[in-house]
């Protein structure tokens, strides 16, 4: 029955800005299809994508699924994209993300969750009910339910460091989630936030947790804080000169996962900047995909390739 109720709450659609994003056509399921979402109230604001594929708005969370045409691993990824918690990079950061990932023979998923109309916790909610749909349905999707990672961009990277760390966080209560596991099996964060301290990005704090929250709420969200020896392994990936989001940032996360016995890979590039995506054709950072595909070869998530760049 939960899989009747899930197939028929998928639909096909498209979407309507961005050749990317008109060409990928994935299959889209309502995260919370039965009235059951976390903080639901009325809104007065619309959901808009620009031309740039960003989306801004949303009040109706989504999980877009991209299967591999070849899929050679049982393995699988959902994608936080980034956008300071005020709208989601979909296209650089999530729709190009997952097809990378096919390319990998991996099936994807991209995460489209709520933002600063809703603050904390309800993009924990999205995602934790993203990873726990992809797991209680993983015979549908042909994958490993103990192969799941999560991979976030920027704000997106705190998002699914949030995921890595709070897992057990009861973000959201329903019953027929309660006994399937919201930890995601492995973590990939470029160019993430990982703190909300004094080396934050300010506007994803204040979209995310307000302008004056209390040190508890800071607390919880500085996501280097809430790492144990169960928190899962990671690779992290930045650049030295990103202006936006402090280097800092990934330095914490990686300290602390080392700290902690934690398996753990970083890549902090001399140049890039912030908010390449795969789109970066210069300098050593274009080739961080590379080292991520090895990264993911290592662990038996994928086969290793002689040419993995995108």
């Amino acid at each position: 029955m939960r899989m009747l109720t899930l197939v028929l709450a998928f639909s096909i659609i498209m979407l309507v800005s961005g050749s990317v994003m008109a060409e990928a056509n994935p299959e889209v399921c309502n995260l919370w299809p039965d009235g059951g979402m976390p903080g639901a109230k009325e809104v007065n604001f619309e959901e808009k994508v620009d031309s740039g594929g960003h989306i801004s708005g949303i009040s109706v969370p989504e999980l877009h699924y991209y299967p591999a045409e070849k899929q050679t691993s049982d393995a699988t990824i959902v994608i936080c994209p980034g956008g300071g918690y005020a709208v989601l990079s979909f296209e650089k950061e999530g729709i190009e993300i997952a097809k990378w990932f096919n390319s990998q023979g991996m099936n994807a998923f991209v995460v489209k969750n709520r933002l600063k109309e809703y603050g904390q916790p309800y993009p924990l909610a999205d995602v934790q009910r993203a990873i726990r749909l992809v797991r209680k349905n993983s015979d549908q999707y042909n994958i490993n339910p103990n192969k799941i990672g999560v991979m976030g961009f920027s704000a997106g990277g705190h998002l699914a460091a949030s995921a890595s760390v709070l897992y057990n966080e009861k973000a959201y209560e329903m019953e027929d989630d309660r006994e399937i596991s919201a930890r995601p099996d492995f973590s990939v964060l470029v160019y993430p936030v990982i703190t909300m301290g004094q080396e934050t990005h300010w506007g994803s704090r204040e979209n995310l947790i307000g302008k004056n929250p209390s040190q508890d709420l800071i607390d919880k969200y500085c996501t280097e804080k809430q790492i144990d020896k169960n928190t899962p392994p990671a690779i992290l990936i930045h650049s030295s000169d990103d202006g936006v989001v402090p280097v800092a940032n990934p330095i914490l996360y990686y300290q602390s996962l080392i700290a902690n016995k934690v398996d753990a890979e970083m890549h902090i590039y001399n140049t890039g900047g912030h908010g390449y995506g795969m789109r970066k054709k210069s300098g050593t950072v274009q080739y961080w995909q590379e080292n991520l595909a090895k990264w993911l070869a290592e662990r038996k998530y994928t086969l290793p390739k002689a040419n993995p760049g995108f």
